[in-house]
């Protein structure tokens, strides 16, 4: 057989074996596992992006809606209306339509003359309403830029009138000269796209051709002479149309994606959600501009001024063409524009946007999607990234990409992690439970030949005996009677000893199969002791011991129900011991006391030896504790009768166990319990 290390450093390679590999199992899933995750993540972030810049994109459409349908002469501070006809719906009443003193002759008709010509109207751009926007302007020919937003200097009183402050005027003028200075470094006409070439069919007047380049649709004014002519309002862009389509029931086929069957399934969606206020605020600036404009043209007590602006704009004459509006980079400057032929001169249109603000303004409007994000201009649409552009700006998000740090550790445990817990715990168990068999295998092949070798020593002393005895008396080599009868003393003696150990290792063997020997019956205390108290004192007689049974009086009379066979058998095994143990004392003295505790009976076998020293307390009850060597130079035995006692008790419902002796010696304890007499 292999010595114990050999066989606890293979199974120790073994587990090492194993739980390398397990590691690595588990570094490899766990890295898949965050993979996953972050795959996931990253998944769910692009959505995010995504979304945020469509809301961008929604949220500068309508900004930038009612900035590229102004009309051409809405870019001059003032400006002087024409004198409206009298069929014009929007022109004075007919009481105001008089002929001249002194001009009608009598029995003639009057002839209709044209009302005196409006007072000067203030340009709507002359203060922009939104932070937005830094200056409007328009650049002639000449590169030469001016701005409604810096009236002429003899225009300065109307200009106070009309909302403008003198800190205004400078602020303004400041913000033109810097603006002057990106014209004359750069040929804006350069960088805006060119005017459509058009004609105006026959009978009709272009008036704005607007922006088609960001997303904003065509716009145009066509009058004639019988035409009444139509007030001037920002019209809704195609998206707004698209929008307003769908809410009245309408499914246009480039909207169909947005609230399609799937999308209407995920109705608790963020992005729905999103999606859904976003539109219905369109719709509703949608209805609004729908409704104002029928009260401009149904309503004719327009106000003076109202009239006019639109009047102007009808009848000052000038033929404008437009291009489309563009939003780009001047110098670091974010500018949308757009160029014009104002009767076949060109010239360019538009604003200078303020893009911290709108930048700002963007940013929280996507803080819940992509709460750290930064916009930064694109120069060169060919180095960009097209996934991140806006298509109304040409800007780019910067956003930060989750990476593996971003993968939360404490979150909750998935199919694979817990499979991995799972076989971590079984490799445990299944590593414990081998560790434990192997102890217990080991151990009993310990005990094993301990015993074999501790049975053989003890069965070859009284087997030599028989032997050598029995060949003298079988060949008279003892003829002395006395001789004759020492031997065969010698040989009952020995005979009984191999009797007692054969009896403990069957008694034993029956124990371990789980068999109960003999009958339970009820007995006193001192029925008890009168029993086996012949057979203990023989024994200790035969090692020159006295044995001194002490019963108290209350103990007397208490009921057993026990096995009287078993106990007697537990009492001659602790006798024994004392008798082994103790025999080289001064004091040949063995107690064998009865006391009654608590419902119980103390049987206490006590003897003035040496005692026992601490270090065999833990083992003593073990079975098979001697070894050949032990054996030899020890009492005789085996080294099970304790441990045949400690079986025994326990299955007569009691203890044995070792107390140590006030007076010195060992002190065995059998504890019973029993009843009242």
């Amino acid at each position: 057989m292999n010595r114990p290390w050999q066989v606890w450093s293979l199974f120790g390679a073994c587990l090492l074996l194993v739980v390398v590999g397990m590691s690595w199992l588990t570094v490899k899933a766990v890295e898949l596992e965050r993979q996953q995750r972050l795959m996931a993540l990253r998944a769910d972030f692009e959505g995010d992006v995504r979304l945020a810049l469509r809301r961008m994109d929604l949220e500068l459409a309508e900004m930038f809606a009612q900035e590229t349908t102004w009309p051409h002469f809405a870019y001059q501070s003032f400006y002087l209306p024409d004198t409206l006809s009298a069929s014009d719906p929007f022109g004075p009443p007919a009481s105001a339509v008089q002929p001249p003193p002194g001009k009608v002759k009598s029995g003639s008709k009057p002839e209709p003359t044209r009302p005196p010509a409006l007072q000067p109207v203030a340009s709507p751009l002359l203060v922009p309403s939104n932070d937005f926007v830094n200056l409007y302007f328009q650049v002639d020919a000449a590169n030469k830029a001016y701005s409604p937003n810096c009236p002429p200097v003899d225009q300065n009183d109307s200009a106070l009138r009309n909302g403008m402050t003198p800190q205004l005027i400078e602020k303004y003028k400041s913000r033109l000269q810097d603006f002057q200075y990106l014209c004359d470094t750069n040929n804006l006409a350069t960088l805006v796209p060119q005017v459509p070439s058009m004609a105006a069919p026959a009978g009709q007047s272009t008036l704005a051709i607007a922006s088609a380049g960001n997303g904003f649709p065509l716009q145009q004014q066509d009058q004639t002479a019988n035409q009444p002519q139509q007030p001037f309002l920002p019209q809704p862009t195609a998206d707004t149309q698209q929008v307003v389509q769908s809410q009245q029931g309408g499914k246009p086929a480039q909207y169909a994606e947005r609230i399609s069957p799937t999308e209407q399934a995920r109705r608790g969606n963020r992005e729905y959600q999103t999606r859904k206020r976003q539109f219905d605020k369109i719709v509703t600036n949608w209805n609004a501009a729908v409704q104002q404009r029928e009260q401009l043209l149904n309503n004719p007590d327009i106000a003076s001024q109202q009239k006019a602006f639109m009047a102007g704009g009808a009848t000052n004459g000038a033929a404008a063409v437009e291009g489309a509006s563009k939003a780009l980079w001047i110098d670091g400057q974010l500018v949308l524009a757009r160029r014009l032929l104002v009767d076949g001169e060109p010239v360019v249109q538009g604003c200078w946007l303020n893009w911290p603000t709108i930048k700002q303004h963007l940013a929280a409007e996507v803080a819940d999607l992509v709460p750290d994000l930064d916009m930064v201009p694109v120069f060169d649409e060919n180095q960009a990234d097209l996934t991140r552009m806006l298509a109304t700006l040409p800007a780019q998000l910067i956003v930060a990409v989750p990476t593996l740090s971003d993968v939360a550790v404490g979150t909750p445990l998935s199919p694979i992690m817990f499979s991995l817990i799972a076989a971590w715990v079984c490799l445990s168990l299944a590593a414990i439970a081998a560790a434990v068999l192997l102890a217990g295998v080991m151990a009993l092949s310990e005990r094993r030949a301990a015993f074999v070798s501790a049975v053989t020593h003890e069965l070859r002393t009284p087997l030599t005996t028989f032997r050598m005895y029995a060949e003298m008396l079988a060949e008279g080599m003892v003829p002395d009677a006395t001789r004759r009868q020492q031997y065969l003393d010698t040989l009952k003696s020995e005979s009984d000893r191999l009797f007692h150990l054969v009896e403990n290792v069957l008694s034993y063997a029956r124990l371990e199969r789980g068999k109960r020997a003999g009958t339970l019956s009820q007995v006193s205390v001192r029925q008890l002791l009168d029993g086996m108290q012949r057979g203990l004192t023989q024994r200790a007689e035969q090692a020159d011991m006295q044995l001194v049974i002490d019963v108290q009086p209350q103990a007397a009379d208490r009921i057993l129900k026990t096995d009287v066979h078993a106990v007697e058998q537990v009492m001659i095994n602790l006798v024994d011991n004392a008798c082994k143990y103790a025999g080289g004392g001064d004091d040949r003295r063995i107690h064998l006391e009865a006391r009654a505790v608590d419902g119980c009976v103390l049987l206490q076998v006590r003897d003035h030896g040496p005692g026992i020293a601490r270090q065999e307390m833990r083992r003593l009850f073990r079975p098979f504790t001697k070894s050949a060597q032990e054996a030899a130079h020890s009492a005789p035995g085996v080294g099970l009768g304790l441990a045949l006692c400690r079986r025994i008790a326990a299955q007569l419902n009691g203890r044995c166990y070792l107390e140590n002796a006030e007076s010195g010696g060992a002190q065995f304890v059998l504890k019973l319990p029993a009843q009242t007499a």
